[in-house]
């Protein structure tokens, strides 16, 4: 597997790395889901998914345009929910509309609550299980053997 393959060169865009048919690799690269998903671990995730619920992880472009970074958050929000009041905002509707989710982390700075719904069209899959709890696929270095230094 290539190291580039992640998007580490200079203005790429990330990409999910091909595994199987559906199912593409992910290497979470930063504290954000932690403790349940530790920085480093690589997620399984699902490209062809039928539906988004609420609670699913997603791994989504960022909203921002000029950023080549893929982003993973827990959909809170589906189409047809209600916002709760304290969310909403004069530019917000306080229904999810139809093709749109509401996407946040705990802690972070920069979810819907800051950026607002994403579009269907922005999410690249739904993480589906977790493969590898430290970080070597998205090292140079091989992954170090349970008790040996």
């Amino acid at each position: 597997m290539s190291f580039d393959s992640f998007g580490d060169a200079p203005g790429e865009e990330e990409q999910l790395v091909p595994w199987q048919r559906g199912l593409k690799l992910w290497a979470m690269r930063s504290p954000g889901l932690e403790p349940a998903v530790p920085e480093g671990s690589t997620l399984l995730v699902h490209t062809r998914w039928r539906a988004i619920r609420c609670g699913d992880l997603v791994v989504f472009k960022a909203p921002y345009r000029n950023l080549p970074f893929l982003w993973t958050m827990t959909v809170r929000f589906v189409p047809g929910d209600v916002l709760p009041e304290c969310l909403l905002q004069n530019d917000r509707p306080p229904e999810v509309p139809q093709n749109h989710y509401w996407v946040q982390r705990d802690g972070a700075a920069h979810d819907s609550r800051r950026f607002g719904l994403i579009h269907v069209s922005a999410i690249r899959g739904v993480v589906i299980g977790l493969l590898y709890d430290g970080p070597w696929i998205s090292s140079r270095e091989p992954r170090p053997r349970p008790g040996l230094r």
